[in-house]
């Protein structure tokens, strides 16, 4: 990104971007900072409407990470929709959807410059409802 235009609100005192050109790369450092403040606000707002209908009470937050070992280049997007089709094959499960109440996932995908390999994985925040077995949460797919 290059060009990033802001104004400051005159009620609240906080600088809001107006307009932005950025080049939405994976990489950039400054739209990747757009990227996860509008996704903070995203996940935000949708977690006070989940408070605001009472879909939380009693409910409990968890941090899920699917990994797997290290792979090539050229297999990397396979690999990457294996991820996501095993995620979606464990949320459809009878006994993780019984229990699931919201989630939101992120596919993070780290190099290793060393070993010149790609190492995909997905963060998954899972709210589950109070009822849930303690196992789930630490439960092995």
């Amino acid at each position: 990104g290059d060009v990033i235009i802001t104004r400051t609100c005159p009620i609240c005192g906080t600088s809001h971007a107006m307009v932005a050109r950025t080049c939405k790369h994976r990489l950039c450092p400054i739209c990747q900072q757009r990227r996860s403040h509008i996704l903070a606000a995203q996940a935000i707002a949708a977690y006070d409407y989940m408070r605001a209908h009472g879909t939380l009470e009693g409910s409990r937050s968890i941090l899920v990470t699917l990994t797997q070992r290290n792979i090539a280049s050229p297999d990397l997007g396979r690999e990457i929709d294996a991820l996501q089709s095993a995620l979606s094959s464990m949320r459809a499960l009878r006994d993780v959807r019984k229990y699931i109440v919201g989630s939101a996932r992120n596919v993070e995908i780290t190099y290793n410059v060393r070993h010149d390999t790609w190492h995909p994985h997905v963060h998954l925040i899972a709210i589950i409802s109070h009822d849930a077995p303690m196992a789930m949460a630490t439960a092995r797919y």
